[in-house]
């Protein structure tokens, strides 16, 4: 569960260690939701803890989540899903009925940018990657096109028969390759 009450990245890291040192045949990852009449919703009331961002709270999730799938540690979940909760009753927390798309999409976006600032890549990028994979690179409501232009790239993309989580870049002749674990490169790697 990521964004309990004063966690820390310290946390997280140790999370990841153990979660790997266990090796797990699978993991879920919750974000943290407060549920209204339960006391976590009532330590929110009182502000006796400033939560994460939810912003944070899907990037230590896309931690976990690499982290993980870098070991052959199947996430099988991530957030809630609309049947597991009520949600009249959540006053706040880190609720998305999209929740692991969007540590996807992060995950994506921010492995493709990694080997852009690798190579120095600007203007028109091409990435080809897997069908699979163009929803987690367009991101939610095509949010990630919004943050490539906000960094000067404007990316088009084709697809091609290569795995998932994978992908190539093109910038005027030049290519590199790089997959989805390259989010963790400037991040912190277990």
């Amino acid at each position: 569960m990521v964004g309990l009450p004063h966690e820390t990245m310290e946390d997280i890291r140790e999370t990841v260690a153990k979660i790997i040192s266990l090796k797990p045949f699978y993991i879920r990852i919750y974000p943290l939701a407060f549920i209204n009449g339960t006391p976590l919703a009532d330590m929110y009331k009182a502000q006796k803890f400033v939560p994460i961002t939810f912003d944070e709270a899907i990037h230590r999730a896309m931690l976990i989540y690499l982290n993980a799938l870098q070991h052959e540690i199947k996430t099988v979940k991530m957030g809630l899903t609309d049947n597991e909760v009520i949600k009249e009753k959540i006053i706040g927390g880190y609720y998305h009925p999209a929740f692991g798309f969007l540590v996807k999409s992060e995950a994506f976006f921010h492995a493709v940018m990694a080997k852009i600032a690798e190579t120095g890549f600007s203007g028109e990028v091409t990435v080809s990657l897997n069908n699979r994979d163009v929803s987690h690179l367009l991101g939610h409501k095509r949010f990630n096109i919004s943050r490539f232009q906000e960094e000067g790239i404007s990316i088009t993309w084709q697809v091609n028969d290569i795995p998932t989580s994978t992908f190539l870049l093109r910038c005027r002749h030049k290519e590199i390759a790089g997959n989805v674990f390259d989010a963790l490169s400037g991040v912190w790697r277990q």
